[in-house]
């Protein structure tokens, strides 16, 4: 199971070189999967603000109430021959059939969270809307992500203040302020693009479109990347 998640390696590899049928290797690799996905989730978990300030990573200090950073990635799939089912994972964005997911990520790199798979034409807001993600922040905590969540008033009912690159109005530039700010915020947002490329290092999940085949089991598989992400080593430097 390990070798198909890291490797992506094929039934057909996996049949030779444990000497057993292709129809034990899914069995093994679905049952396994699954299991490993309930029993890994307590490695994904959604901290407290008191928790992420014991390691508060420096580069982060000029917003000191950050909880999570969020981001969405795509994962490419094969085509489904039904026309409507191939409309709900279409993704103008990549401009191929997708399966969605929210991510967060704490300060000091750590996936705290992520969603269910949606379809590739699912807007990041509705996304986030339909995850419940705003339930997890606490009024006075922050929240990081890039000028395509447009869930500022989603989150300022929980009391949560949105922290997002600033927009530069048509036909001007940044203020110096401004532009200080962005440089800041897009030094800090980065991380959770580091942390979705570590997931993605699991092959599984890169080396090609997800088989139609496996449309039940992508949830889990991704469940299991990011935990197996959060037992690696801090990708950010801690103050």
């Amino acid at each position: 199971m390990l070798m198909k998640v890291k490797l992506n390696s094929t039934e057909e590899q996996l049949t030779f070189l444990f000497n057993i049928s292709v129809s034990t290797v899914s069995k093994i690799f679905s049952t396994w999967i699954t299991f490993l996905s309930h029993e890994l989730s307590q490695f994904i978990k959604w901290p407290t603000l008191e928790e992420i300030k014991v390691h508060y990573p420096a580069c982060f200090t000029k917003w000191d109430k950050i909880v999570a950073i969020i981001d969405c990635f795509e994962i490419k799939t094969e085509r489904p021959s039904h026309i409507e089912a191939n409309s709900l994972v279409f993704s103008t964005y990549k401009n191929s059939p997708t399966v969605k997911f929210l991510i967060a990520c704490t300060p000091g790199g750590l996936v705290s969270f992520i969603s269910q798979p949606a379809g590739g034409n699912m807007s990041d807001k509705q996304i986030v809307i339909e995850s419940r993600l705003p339930e997890k922040f606490l009024p006075g905590e922050q929240c990081m992500a890039d000028k395509g969540f447009t869930i500022q008033g989603e989150l300022l009912e929980k009391g949560v203040e949105l922290i997002i690159l600033p927009f530069a109005r048509k036909g001007q530039g940044f203020s110096d302020e401004n532009s200080k700010l962005n440089r800041d915020a897009a030094h800090t947002r980065i991380h959770i693009e580091r942390v979705i490329n570590r997931v993605r290092d699991y092959r599984i999940l890169s080396s090609g479109p997800v088989p139609i085949s496996t449309f039940d089991l992508i949830g889990p598989i991704v469940n299991v990347c990011c935990a197996l992400t959060n037992l690696k080593p801090s990708i950010i430097p801690y103050s």
